[in-house]
């Protein structure tokens, strides 16, 4: 079979992992938290005006131009056409890791394509799956992906590799966070199409930079932090090593039990589990340093200023499962990386370690597998909306629960 056809069909294996972990996403789509409240709200009133709009401090142009593309359609359809746009970006990132460009980084393709498995069930995830608000952060994981692989030998190839670049750089803080991995590209490789790629997260950096110096201080929450040691590792134990592991509905549970009511049980587990990854990145395939160079420094930008809770401290509720977890995802896959790495280890006690900790993975993917929706009457306010005269306000109840839509018909 020929190999553009093999990559179709992962793409397709991929984005029907995703559709059959909750396929009353895509039968009965409805708007989650900022993709109605924000999104569709400020380019149905606003319409192109809302491009330049900053959100937490910076644009978000991905989400901003699926909305304006939304207003073409009946306000029924749209909800499904932000589902879309979020799976296309999901799948399109699976499929980048299976892509013979990236095995120059990383040369396993049998490691490669697990990992896009693992990728599209991931545990801990469902903040992220498959809703407009966050598919930044799969976005900003693609544009990771484009800038550590080989360059597209394509002018087409080329083009779309920059367009990536530019919307990852445009759609959230991830440039800042880019420009590292783009200068480290660029002195192992000084070539043209480095340079260009650089050149694009340089101008992104610019842009969003502007944006978070004039805003950021009235667009974050200001409820207080309330950092210790001990709530750092139950961050990352709770929300990362374990939670990446065993899910969020595992980890719940296990939170409540007594080893996780002592400090020093939880900070033996995350010194544990920064153990375990200096020794995979001496062994990892390329790709992992660089991930953690990328990833590190965006987590403890999340923990310096979250936006979680708006009154009550924020690592409290962020080591809680549920919470926050847009913030782990990038971390949790680095995480995945280093246990793959260990289960692939020459070492017997490394590579057994490895693979138990590879079956915990595989009991919490089962674990977290399904999602459930709770119903709402979006479609039946969207039909009356349809019909209703201009100068009609309604509100729209959207997923999760205590998010509301507010809408005044405007004339055709």
């Amino acid at each position: 079979m020929p190999r553009q056809a093999v990559l179709y069909l992962c793409g397709l294996s991929f984005a029907l992992v995703l559709v059959a972990r909750c396929p009353a996403m895509i039968l009965h789509p409805e708007f989650w938290g900022e993709d109605g409240v924000i999104w569709y709200a400020d380019a149905y009133t606003s319409g192109w005006h809302s491009l330049f709009i900053p959100k937490s401090g910076y644009l978000q142009t991905i989400s901003r131009l699926v909305a304006l593309a939304a207003q073409a359609f009946p306000l029924l359809w749209a909800p499904g056409l932000f589902v879309a746009a979020a799976l296309i970006v999901q799948t399109l990132t699976a499929t980048f890791v299976v892509s013979t460009r990236m095995s120059t980084v990383w040369p396993s393709t049998s490691g490669r394509v697990l990992f896009a498995l693992i990728y599209v069930a991931l545990p801990n995830s469902s903040e992220t799956y498959l809703n407009l608000t966050n598919a930044q952060w799969h976005l900003a994981i693609l544009a990771f992906l484009v800038l550590v692989s080989r360059p597209a030998t394509s002018r087409l190839g080329r083009a779309l590799d920059l367009g990536a670049l530019a919307l990852s750089g445009l759609s959230g803080p991830f440039c800042l966070f880019l420009l590292p991995i783009a200068i480290w590209q660029l002195r192992d490789d000084p070539s043209a199409a480095q340079l260009q790629r650089g050149v694009v997260i340089a101008i992104a950096c610019g842009i969003q930079g502007s944006f978070l110096v004039t805003t950021i201080g009235d667009s974050r929450s200001t409820a207080p932090l309330g950092a210790s040691m001990g709530a750092l590792a139950h961050i990352v134990a709770v929300q990362i090593l374990l939670g990446g592991l065993l899910g969020a509905r595992v980890m719940s549970r296990m939170i409540h039990t007594t080893p996780f009511n002592s400090d020093g049980a939880v900070i033996a587990v995350a010194l544990a589990g920064l153990l375990l990854c200096i020794v995979a990145l001496w062994r990892a395939p390329r790709v992992l340093p660089k991930a953690v160079v990328f990833g590190g420094p965006m987590l403890a930008a999340a923990l310096w200023r979250p936006q979680v809770s708006e009154t009550l401290p924020q690592w409290s509720l962020m080591a809680n499962p549920w919470a926050g977890q847009r913030y782990y995802l990038i971390p949790i896959l680095i995480w995945i990386g280093v246990v793959l790495t260990l289960a692939t280890e020459r070492n017997r006690g490394l590579r057994y370690l490895g693979s138990m900790l590879v079956l915990l993975l595989f009991a919490g993917i089962f674990a977290d597998w399904s999602y459930t929706l709770q119903p709402t009457n979006f479609a039946q306010k969207a039909r009356e909306f349809a019909l209703a005269p201009p100068g009609t306000t309604t509100e729209f109840a959207l997923r999760p629960a205590g998010f509301n839509m507010i809408l005044t018909k405007q004339a055709p």
